[in-house]
């Protein structure tokens, strides 16, 4: 199986899941601590609070890529939109900086890359 670099997966992530219908959020982190992350950039989830629990937040680049973590809040103020995650899962492991890009998308992005993988398995099988 080919080996992919966590911006390779990030791309992969973003296209599969728009082509399956889900919005998919870039942004570069401004701040994070071990549980929050602040997008510096403005995101096109408009000003509501708390619009996207429940999503998944997925590290593309920078300081401590492929991270996978699951919002259990989110809050907007002054263009910033602070990302605060669940509580029913793990803290970051490496603390993103302001290095780090990442996605947000309502699909779970290992699930992903699972049915990537597993179609990928199918096909050399085929072969």
């Amino acid at each position: 199986m080919p080996t992919y670099t966590a911006l390779t997966v990030g791309s992969l992530i973003r296209d599969l899941a728009q082509v399956l219908g889900y919005e998919v959020w870039d942004a570069t982190a401004g701040s994070a601590t071990g549980t929050t992350i602040v997008a510096s950039n403005t995101l096109s989830i408009g000003a509501t609070n708390n619009l996207v629990i429940g999503a998944w937040i997925y590290t593309t680049g920078g300081t401590g890529p492929n991270q996978e973590r699951a919002i259990g809040a989110n809050s907007v103020a002054s263009g910033n939109v602070t990302f605060t995650l669940s509580t029913n899962g793990p803290s970051w492991t490496t603390t993103p900086d302001s290095t780090t890009t990442f996605i947000i998308t309502r699909v779970r992005p290992t699930l992903l890359l699972r049915a990537l993988q597993e179609a990928q398995r199918y096909q050399t099988q085929r072969l």
